[in-house]
């Protein structure tokens, strides 16, 4: 045989090889491509079985069960806390409102001494100009154990034959007949020269036992904790200020 015919049996040997090898490498990728899908299965969500076998070509069985069980686990896992962590959220709160509720006290209190003492100088403020109005006296009674006021006034009394005339008795208005609180009982207030307040028709303010003689009153308002203070002075000739 010359050089050139063993040239071409050689050529038509790698030839068939070459052929017989193809079908064989084709097979195989058909073979794992097969078992691929049949592990995952008609069901799309089987994350075990398609992940295992893309996994068994790169990492060793045990491994790559392993990393698929852990994804499961945590696509698994629902939100929520843990009860450590409901625990320290509870201390935080608890510390938070031990440290404002006397901040929120104070703020309250305070509130309460100014709206004592504005509400007690526009009761004697209407209470003078009614007094004014009548032409009849009238007093204002504060009782500081209670926190409370009544008015008391002398009524007009009227005749057909003679002009009105005040009555010679203080008694309680139609419209405050019983004493009638005005501070809460955060709040305490001190008065002097007197508990009582008379209120002429002349607008002068004076004492029960010196009705001729006009004084200064000093209300005193404070809360029972706390330093603020709102004070009250009513002047002789009825003027109310509040500071």
């Amino acid at each position: 045989m010359n050089r050139t015919g063993k040239q071409n049996q050689l050529r038509s040997v790698r030839v068939a090889r070459r052929g017989e090898a193809e079908p064989s490498s084709a097979g195989l990728n058909d073979s794992k491509r097969n078992q691929i899908d049949g592990s995952r299965g008609s069901n799309p969500t089987n994350r075990e079985g398609w992940l295992g076998g893309l996994m068994t070509d790169r990492f060793p069985p045990t491994v790559s069960l392993a990393i698929v069980r852990r994804g499961e686990s945590r696509a698994g896992s629902s939100d929520g806390f843990t009860l450590l962590e409901l625990v320290i959220v509870l201390a935080v709160a608890l510390v938070i409102a031990a440290i404002s509720l006397p901040i929120i006290n104070k703020t309250l209190t305070s509130m309460h001494v100014t709206s004592s003492a504005s509400t007690l100088a526009g009761i004697i403020q209407s209470t003078r100009y009614q007094a004014i109005c009548t032409g009849c006296p009238y007093e204002i009674v504060l009782t500081p154990a209670s926190n409370s006021y009544q008015i008391l006034g002398e009524s007009v009394v009227t005749s057909s034959t003679a002009p009105p005339v005040c009555a010679t008795t203080y008694t309680p208005p139609v419209n405050s007949p019983v004493a009638v609180k005005f501070a809460n009982s955060d709040v305490v207030f001190t008065i002097s020269p007197s508990s009582t307040l008379m209120l002429n028709p002349s607008g002068t303010v004076t004492t029960t036992t010196s009705t001729t003689i006009p004084a200064i009153f000093t209300i005193v308002f404070s809360p029972t904790q706390g330093t603020q203070t709102k004070t009250i002075t009513v002047s002789g000739v009825g003027n109310v200020r509040t500071q």
